[in-house]
């Protein structure tokens, strides 16, 4: 059976991660995340903070708009 991890940044659902034999795969809980579904990182944290910086840009080019 796999494990779901969720993933989340600044108390919003960002998506989950699940174990493969290789790492996590990413998969987007929303739109705003879509950029990194199907990504594989090496541990969630990594996920975790991957969505964080995806957050951040997104944030900083909305407030350059």
């Amino acid at each position: 059976m796999s494990s779901i991890l969720p993933i989340e940044v600044a108390g919003e659902a960002t998506g989950f991660v699940t174990p493969e034999p290789r790492g996590f795969r990413f998969h987007a809980a929303s739109g705003r995340y879509r950029l990194l579904d199907g990504s594989r990182f090496p541990s969630p944290e990594t996920a975790r903070a991957a969505a964080q910086r995806l957050r951040a840009a997104q944030d900083d080019r909305r407030q350059r708009s």
